[in-house]
């Protein structure tokens, strides 16, 4: 937002000598307002001088050159080349002299040779001072214009505008005097203080003679208060001088008063408003009213917009006049021959405004500031603010203001704890000074204690609803630089006193981890899905979330489920020529749950999905993925993530998404999730043809696991190969945990290198497996003597509890 220093100073007259333009961006940008331009004209304009031709003689080398004698009012007259063709004797020029910069090119004046002659300065065009689109020549000005006097005073190009950027939540901050507030927080006023000066609502004389408007708000929820004042009598002149430097000053093109006046206000106070030709008003009546079914607008800008059935308007009893809070019609637009007007000011709600723009793709200066939220409180002072601009210049009689609806009581108290600041700042601030920084943004204190103070935010601030917002003006009060880098800030974020709805998670890193080291690609999905796939994995009697302002019906609703949005993900990439996929996701869904503070119940997830080929393993060929591969992937998985004991049972009832192969999985005795295959009329809605096996765990009931670090050994493992001959009914897992159990803490890894069958060498129903076991000590080198007992009591142990026969002898590796 363009802000002009000129224009400040009727809210804040702070002195430009001792508080430069460099300091006032620094102020603002300090409280969170980033300053990104500074546009000085005066110091662009700097060393240029208004002269007088005297004399002008042709170039003795040059034909397309003059000579010329300019009197700037100093010790000697200047000699200039000049190549404008308009140039002439008599005429008030603007001068750069020796040392200006051109504003435009951004070269330096200096005395330079031009053919023979010395030029000692450069007679300028508008557009070489960026100050207009003449090029051709050299500005004349008026012939009263003064000699010798500063550019920039001759032209009225004193200003400072200043290029402001607004966070969104700094709706206070959208016009002049809520700059001039951030500037008194820093900088004092021209006496000394930091007073604002009032801004009262000017005493205006009405007229009963003047038609009154009647107003009816049809949702007073999307329209809290409207105001209407008619005025009779007016004529569209155009605007006083000083009121169209101002709007020229930050970018608005002036118009006419009827217009500019409502233009002035909004900029000045920050609320907009709208001037209709009262002609055009059927009834005199104003109807607010959704559009109630789609049809076509035509907007100031000459435009047809398609609206649609929500669309709050303002109409009359006929037709539409205007849309909302963004723009007006133009079947109601200020013409030249309007002589009555009415001027609406309204607050409209902001959630309302911000949807009709972001749908038509409009945004206005009006609408920009309703999307934020408008200081209801102000409402009728910009009214009178603009009327009294319009009959002061305009003429005109003012009628009785119609008001519907009212400015809303103030909010409720927020405490602000001394201690909670401290604490969140890391900065040690007392109660008095933060109940100073209170009073200086413009809150009331209701109470104050040792250690807190009531604070009721003011009405231009509808950014602050809690204590944190409050913490956050003190911060911006006092500055992030005051906060000490060894700052004791502290938020708890994993604590047993915080709310299960928002306490982190601490499984969900290690199921990520565990799903990639099992060959799972992790994912990360939308939240926001269609209400059918929502629908498919909705649990029985559960209710699901509908977002409030959706981008489109296939992101209306909030995830139920992981699995819906896996499948997308699996039906792309089998489009492009997937062949096996393993995908896996932790992410949040979402029901309805009337017993929670915020109605709305989250749930931390794990999703698992395989489809197509089955991994390839040494020992088998390529084949397609079934049911058992979901049931060892949700097992590795979740033994991986420190699970004990993972089983399976059959599962009761489930949401359509599930076929009849679901089981329901069981994590060290605790139900914890879903495995199975996914319905085949749940895959067809994504045109998904080959079978696919999922499982969906819900992430906080597993078991807590307690992990202790164990250091990396230094010492080296011996290796020792065995292979045991054992029947076909027995799994080489069972061997292993056995080679585990009798191995002891030295045995730190046992991998199936072989699994061998043949009847004729090893006997009918035998099989062979090998196992490679790894022993490593963490305090010394390990030596044949203290592996070879171990392996002993692992044969032995495979023999007892499985008929294990060693076959062959054991290999060593140092």
């Amino acid at each position: 937002m363009k802000v002009s220093q000129l224009w400040l100073f009727d809210h804040y007259p702070f002195s430009p000598e001792t508080s430069p333009a460099t300091v006032i961006a620094q102020a603002l940008t300090d409280g969170g307002l980033e300053v990104e331009h500074i546009d000085n004209r005066a110091a662009q304009l700097r060393s240029m001088v208004t002269g007088k031709v005297i004399r002008k003689e042709n170039h003795p080398k040059a034909d397309k050159l003059s000579v010329c004698t300019v009197d700037v009012h100093a010790a000697e007259t200047l000699t200039i080349v000049c190549g404008a063709p308009n140039v002439a004797e008599g005429q008030i020029v603007a001068v750069a002299l020796e040392g200006a910069v051109i504003p435009n090119g951004g070269f330096a004046i200096a005395r330079r040779m031009l053919r023979g002659v010395e030029s000692q300065g450069m007679i300028c065009s508008q557009h070489e001072l960026n100050l207009g689109d003449e090029a051709d020549g050299i500005w004349v000005l008026p012939a009263e214009t003064a000699i010798g006097i500063p550019l920039a005073e001759a032209l009225g190009q004193t200003d400072v505008v200043y290029d402001v950027a607004i966070t969104p939540n700094r709706a206070d901050a959208l016009s002049h005097r809520g700059i001039a507030r951030d500037i008194a927080l820093r900088i004092p006023n021209a006496s000394g203080n930091h007073e604002l000066l009032p801004c009262a609502v000017p005493e205006l004389s009405v007229d009963d003679s003047v038609q009154a408007v009647r107003i009816h708000v049809e949702d007073p929820t999307m329209c809290p208060l409207f105001l209407a004042l008619p005025i009779s009598g007016v004529r569209p002149v155009a605007s006083p001088q000083w009121l169209q430097d101002r709007l020229n000053a930050i970018g608005i093109k002036p118009r006419n008063i009827l217009v500019d006046a409502t233009n002035y206000v909004m900029m000045d106070l920050g609320q907009p408003l709208h001037a209709y030709d009262a002609r055009q008003v059927a009834d005199r009546t104003f109807v607010v009213r959704t559009a109630g079914s789609a049809q076509t607008f035509a907007t100031l800008d000459g435009k047809e917009r398609s609206l649609t059935s929500d669309m709050l308007l303002i109409c009359d009893p006929q037709r539409p006049l205007g849309i909302a809070g963004v723009m007006g019609g133009a079947n109601s637009e200020i013409a030249d021959d309007t002589t009555d007007v009415i001027l609406e000011a309204a607050v409209f709600a902001p959630s309302s405004v911000r949807k009709t723009a972001k749908a038509l793709d409009l945004s206005t200066d009006a609408s920009y500031r309703f999307e934020r939220g408008v200081d209801a409180a102000t409402t009728e002072l910009a009214l009178m603010r603009a009327a009294s601009l319009i009959v002061e210049t305009a003429g005109g009689r003012i009628g009785v203001t119609t008001k519907a609806g009212a400015v809303p009581p103030p909010p409720a108290p927020i405490r602000l704890r001394t201690p909670r600041v401290q604490t969140m700042l890391g900065v040690d601030v007392s109660t008095e000074r933060i109940r100073q920084i209170m009073e200086g943004i413009g809150c009331t204190i209701v109470d104050t204690t040792d250690d807190a103070c009531m604070v009721i935010a003011p009405s231009w601030r509808v950014d602050i609803v809690a204590e944190i917002d409050l913490i956050e003006e003190v911060m911006r009060v006092i500055g992030i630089d005051a906060i000490p880098p060894t700052s004791h800030a502290r938020v708890a974020v994993l604590s047993d006193g915080l709310p299960d709805a928002v306490r982190a998670g601490t499984r969900g890193p290690s199921l990520r981890r565990a799903a990639v080291t099992q060959g799972f690609v992790e994912c990360r999905t939308t939240a926001q899905t269609s209400p059918e796939a929502s629908a498919l994995s909705l649990p029985t009697g559960a209710q699901a979330v509908a977002v409030a302002n959706p981008l489109g019906r296939e992101l209306s609703m909030l995830r139920t489920s992981l699995l819906p949005g896996l499948v997308q993900v699996a039906a792309r990439n089998m489009r492009t020529g997937a062949q096996s996929l393993r995908l896996a996701e932790v992410g949040k869904t979402f029901l309805m749950d009337a017993s929670s503070t915020t109605g709305v119940a989250e749930t931390e997830r794990f999703a698992l999905l395989l489809c197509g080929t089955a991994q390839r393993h040494w020992s088998s060929g390529s084949r397609t993925t079934d049911f058992y591969d979901a049931l060892g992937a949700v097992r590795s998985v979740l033994q991986a993530s420190g699970c004990r004991d993972v089983s399976f049972t059959q599962a009761g009832e489930t949401s359509p998404l599930w076929s009849v192969n679901t089981v329901t999985i069981h994590a060290d005795g605790i139900a914890v999730g879903l495995v199975g295959q996914l319905a085949p009329a749940a895959l067809a809605q994504h045109d998904v043809s080959v079978p696919v096996f999922a499982a969906e765990v819900d992430v906080r009931t597993l078991p807590s696991v307690v992990r202790t670090y164990r250091p990396v050994s230094p010492y080296p493992s011996i290796d020792r190969d065995v292979a045991l001959i054992v029947d076909h009914s027995v799994t080489a897992g069972t061997l292993v945990a056995t080679a585990y159990a009798a191995g002891l803490e030295l045995l730190r890894d046992v991998t199936v290198f072989d699994v061998f069958a043949n009847a004729k060498a090893l006997g009918d129903g035998k099989k062979s497996i090998g196992l490679a076991l790894q022993f490593r000590s963490d305090t010394r080198t390990l030596t044949d003597a203290d592996v070879d007992p171990l392996v002993a009591a692992i044969i032995d142990a495979a023999a007892r509890n499985h008929g294990a026969v060693l076959r062959g002898a054991p290999t060593s590796q140092a």
